[in-house]
């Protein structure tokens, strides 16, 4: 019983470390990783989870994507060979920020009264007992389980080791199921780090579900090497795309967004991190009511130093802008910004677009029409320039800043460009195939 007292009290250190820096002050913001792409799957890495997916074991532990990100049951998910993926952004900053489905609970929920599965009294020799669900741990599934996180990772033993075909090639395996795991034991391998191998459970949990062929399971193209520019989407539908920028202050965003839902209309609204970082309740309401956000940098900078005078930033400067940006942004919308970009200023350059693109920004987002709010034009300027402007597939570009009249146009726009036949899409939207 040695071992099972020792491996109570590594798991019970585990979770007071959660507990103790789930207690610290938030620290400053963690730089979103460049999206990795595998071509093998058709499917990127999400900047939610690159680095628990790396910490975890990466392409030997857990295996390929096999989904893009995506809400299941309220959380953003990814799905990955050997398990599933979840985040919690009330636990950001803590271990628990990223968590895995009790895929072993899930599959086996059938299998209670098979004798493996069936609770023991007790433990033989120098296994370990486990009383919350009757079952032993040791040997080399022993080794890998604690040397691989233990219950904060895999959680508690729910079989004893029996041999098992394993559903992926038909071979059987000596296995042993887990909460949120099946080991399986490759005696081709042993004293090797694969020795013990996790199951393809994600790819069996997608196959139960019937998600295989769902959107987010789709093969999706290899990132472009340079971002796309979209000025005006070519459409023969009526349909603009209203687009708010959001830098300043807080301005009248709350107001525009009230204007927003009471015609339901959902808008692209893009924003600094440092607005997002000083408005927080408005950045969840954007996601909360369907609008799409864009990155617009971190804070304001332009990229080539033409407006603002500051001489412009280096490509790593560039990088860490949209990076830092992200990081703040994803965990209040859920979700990450990407593929979406405005430049500050709408200033960029050749290079900026292949620099994107390498960040997984796809898309560098401009516009049709200025209203010219941000410049001090009236309520009535803003309506003749935008009414003679549009065409179908134009983006509107306007700001919520304190300093713009464009949230006192807002009503009356939306009403004359309607009256014109037209109606409203995301530019997220208007760009699906």
């Amino acid at each position: 019983m040695l071992i099972a007292a020792r491996l109570a009290r590594r798991s019970a250190a585990l979770l007071l470390l959660a507990v103790a820096l789930s207690l610290l002050p938030p620290g400053p913001a963690v730089v979103a990783a460049t999206p990795i792409y595998f071509p093998q799957t058709g499917h990127t890495l999400g900047a939610h989870f690159t680095l628990a997916w790396r910490e975890r074991g990466g392409l030997t532990l857990l295996g390929y994507p096999l989904s893009e990100e995506f809400d299941e049951a309220g959380r953003v998910t990814q799905y990955f060979e050997r398990a599933v993926l979840q985040y919690f952004p009330e636990h950001a900053r803590t271990p628990h920020s990223v968590q895995g489905l009790p895929l072993g609970r899930d599959l086996t929920t059938s299998r209670e009264r098979e004798a493996p599965f069936l609770p023991i009294a007790a433990a033989g020799g120098d296994r370990a007992f486990f009383r919350e669900t009757g079952h032993t741990l040791g040997g080399a599934f022993g080794r890998a389980w604690q040397g691989g996180g233990g219950l904060l990772v895999f959680g508690y033993p729910l079989s004893e080791e029996f041999v098992e075909a394993n559903p992926a090639d038909g071979r059987p395996y000596l296995i042993q199921y887990f909460e949120r795991v099946r080991f399986e034991y490759r005696p081709e391998a042993a004293g090797t780090r694969d020795e013990v191998r996790y199951g393809l459970l994600g790819s069996q949990r997608a196959i139960v579900r019937g998600l295989s062929g769902a959107a987010p399971f789709a093969w999706v193209a290899a990132p472009p090497a340079v971002a796309r520019t979209i000025a005006r989407f070519e459409t023969a539908r009526p349909l603009l795309a209203l687009t708010f920028d959001a830098g300043s202050d807080r301005g009248f965003a709350s107001q525009i967004l009230d204007i927003l839902a009471a015609n339901g209309i959902s808008a692209s609204f893009g924003i600094t991190g440092l607005w997002a970082q000083a408005n927080p309740d408005l950045v969840y309401r954007m996601g909360r009511e369907g609008h799409h956000v864009v990155n617009h940098t971190r804070d304001h900078r332009s990229f080539t130093g033409v407006s603002d005078g500051l001489g412009g930033l280096d490509p790593d400067q560039r990088v860490a802008e949209v990076e830092e940006a992200d990081a703040i942004i994803a965990p209040l919308l859920g979700h990450t910004t990407r593929p979406w970009f405005r430049p500050p200023y709408g200033e960029y350059d050749a290079a900026a677009l292949t620099q994107l693109a390498a960040a997984g920004y796809g898309y560098n987002v401009m516009w049709t029409i200025d209203t010219l709010g941000w410049n001090g034009a009236t309520t009535r300027a803003i309506l003749d320039r935008t009414l003679a402007g549009a065409v179908p597939g134009a983006i509107v570009l306007l700001h919520v800043g304190a300093a713009s009249r464009d949230a006192a146009a807002l009503q009356p726009l939306i009403d004359g460009l309607r009256a014109r036949g037209y109606d409203f899409a995301t530019v997220a939207a208007l760009a699906a195939p």
